[in-house]
């Protein structure tokens, strides 16, 4: 479905994409992907926010371990926080800005290849969702 929200990465081993749920209201973002029990592996949670700002996150009542990919304004992983232990309370941090933060599931960075400078396309509902920022 060319409307469904996703995201593509756009690897040095060649393009990954994740259809993604959107989290672009406060509310949204603070629900994010707790006391779901799995996620299939091509999908993720895409978070929009309104700044480009360091934005920390917790895995309290997260139930399985998640790749926090961190994008800039531009699209580029900026950072990546793997495998996300699963009802951690502790605030992880990036420790640069981020315009955006992409949810995978844990050791999805790893298995596809996205590292620190990968460039990201998004497609339907995540496309338009940016471009009404």
């Amino acid at each position: 479905d060319p409307t469904a929200p996703s995201v593509t990465f756009h690897t040095a081993r060649g393009a990954v994409s994740f259809s993604v749920e959107l989290a672009t209201t406060p509310r949204q973002r603070a629900l994010g992907l707790r006391l779901r029990a799995s996620l299939p592996a091509d999908h993720g949670m895409l978070y929009v926010f309104p700044r480009e700002e360091e934005h920390p996150f917790f895995m309290k009542q997260t139930l399985m371990p998640l790749d926090l990919v961190f994008l800039d304004a531009a699209g580029r992983v900026v950072a990546l926080i793997a495998e996300a232990p699963p009802d951690d309370p502790t605030h992880l941090h990036a420790g640069v800005p981020s315009l955006r933060v992409v949810e995978l599931p844990g050791g999805s960075g790893a298995r596809h290849g996205i590292t620190i400078g990968t460039p990201t396309t998004l497609g339907g509902e995540a496309a338009r969702a940016i471009a009404a920022e």
